[in-house]
Order: structure tokens, then C-alpha cells, then sequence
């Protein structure tokens, strides 16, 4: 039995990785982010109001799909700060049969959330560009035997007005590519967020140039709770979110729910500086 459920785990790796005619379409929701639209600070800026600039971290759990051989594990952390912010996760998919690492960096500089000398919050309707750079690094193994790693970087560029901001991901360079394809990747995202509401809508591309959607919405119901909706274009998966905060502390939940392959419930324990509302 144990052997039938590791090649099940497999078989379904492969989904998620490669896919293929007649396959789940699966690949948009297989990273322990894809759970959510945003990192972990979105949730808390909701509930908080204004956001604190320092440092955060992340740790969270799921079983993708609920299937044992397949747990999902992820660690992360990130500073963010008037003139720049980072941020650096690592994950693992999958377990003796078949497992996945990912390795993400991500660095952001410009006027984001930059403020004037005069220390008052920026004007509404000023518009504040900023850029970045994303480095992706993953690599699988199937049993003992170590895989072929992907490396890729990919540059991305956005703007800022109030409670809207807009960024536009270009074409990853890949500087390696890996045994297995990568899922569908961000290319155009835009979010709007207000006092007591957020909402969020992504265009993705996968490495066959084959685009999708994700969609997600936040309502913040008090001052430590929020919950929220959201949907995979390229899966067919939705489900809802919810976030606890309380002090520097703040729980974040998803439960996203498969057409064919069934629910995953993702579990994310994050620490946080405070903001001021």
C-alpha cells in the first residue's frame, strides 16, 4: 500500500510539474504561496491599516491535495523599509519518493512606500514607481537520484498611487533549465486596498506562453480577523482565506479546493511589526 500511494504521489507530481493532454490541470496551485495572492505582510497591512516597516518571518504546512507523501513545508523571511524591501523563502514538496526544492529571492528598491523628508506620508496622488529582481532556484529528486536544478532571474518593474499598485513581470531569463517545467509565473498584477477591503487580480504565463488568471478579495470583519475569496484560472481551484493577527503575531489560513484532485489546506505562522492605524 505504501508503495502504490508513493507512486500515486509521483504520477501527481508530474501533474503539477509537467502536466500534459488528459492530465489535472494542476500546476498554478502546487507552491505554498499559490494559496494566497500576496506575502504574508498584505495580510497583515489589512488588519493593521498602515504598514510597519521591519522585518517579518514565515513558516507554514500543508499536504497538497491531503495526500500524505505529498507535505508541503516552507520557511521565509524578508525586511521591508522606506527605500528598498527583500524577501527569501525556501520550500520543499513531496517526500522519499519524490520531492521538490524551491529556492526564492526577491529584492524591490525605489518609492513604493518611500516618505519625504518631512516624515508625513506621501501625497495620495502622487504616483511613486519602483523596481525589482526575482531568483528562482528549484530542483527535484526522485528517490535518492538527484535531478537536473532550474536557476532563473526575472526583473519586474511597478507603480503606486494611494491604495492602488500595479507591477509587470518580463519574461524570466532562465540561466539553467530544470528536468521538470515550471507552473504558471506572474505577468501583470494589479491590487486595490482600502480601509477595510483589498483586492487583487494576476495575469499568468507558463513556459508554453499559455496564459491564466488568479483572482483573490480580502474583507477585513474587525481588528484581529479578516477573510477572503480566491480563485486559479489555470486549475479551475477556489476556496477561502482567512488571517488572525494579534500583536506581532498572525495566523494565516487557505483552503483551496480542486475540481478533480480535491482540497489543500495550507497553515502559515508569521511574525510581524505592528502598523499604525
Amino acid at each position: 500500500m505504501r508503495g502504490r500511494r508513493g507512486t500515486l504521489a509521483v504520477c501527481l507530481a508530474a501533474a503539477l510539474g509537467v502536466g500534459g493532454a488528459g492530465a489535472p490541470a494542476a500546476a498554478g496551485i502546487r507552491d505554498f504561496d499559490d494559496g494566497w495572492c500576496g506575502e504574508p505582510p498584505a495580510a497583515a497591512d489589512l488588519l493593521d491599516g498602515t504598514a510597519g516597516d521591519g522585518a517579518w518571518t514565515a513558516c507554514g504546512l500543508a499536504r497538497l491535495h491531503g495526500m500524505a507523501d505529498l507535505p508541503l513545508r516552507r520557511l521565509a523571511a524578508g525586511r521591508r523599509s522606506a527605500p528598498w524591501s527583500a524577501a527569501l523563502s525556501w520550500q520543499r514538496l513531496g517526500g522519499s519518493a519524490w520531492r521538490e526544492d524551491l529556492v526564492d529571492l526577491r529584492a524591490v528598491f525605489g518609492g513604493l512606500r518611500k516618505k519625504p523628508r518631512s516624515g508625513r506620508e506621501p501625497v495620495a496622488g502622487v504616483w511613486r514607481p519602483w523596481c525589482g529582481l526575482a531568483w528562482r532556484w528549484r530542483r527535484p529528486v526522485y528517490a535518492s537520484v538527484l535531478g537536473r536544478e532550474a536557476l532563473e532571474l526575472a526583473p519586474f518593474a511597478g507603480v503606486a498611487r494611494g491604495g492602488f499598485a500595479a507591477s509587470l513581470h518580463v519574461v524570466p531569463l532562465v540561466v539553467r533549465r530544470g528536468d521538470e517545467a515550471d507552473g504558471p509565473r506572474p505577468w501583470l498584477s494589479v491590487r486595490w486596498r482600502a480601509a477595510a477591503w483589498s483586492a487583487t487580480c494576476e495575469l499568468r504565463r507558463d513556459d508554453r506562453g499559455d496564459a491564466s488568471w488568479r483572482a483573490a478579495g480580502d474583507l477585513r470583519l474587525g481588528a484581529p480577523f479578516g477573510c477572503g475569496l480566491v480563485a486559479d484560472g489555470a486549475s479551475g481551484a477556489a476556496g477561502v482565506t482567512t488571517a488572525w493577527r494579534r500583536g506581532r503575531l498572525l495566523v494565516r489560513t487557505s483552503h483551496l479546493v480542486h475540481p478533480t484532485l480535491g482540497p489543500t489546506h495550507r497553515w502559515d505562522l508569521v511574525t510581524c511589526p505592528r502598523g499604525r492605524r
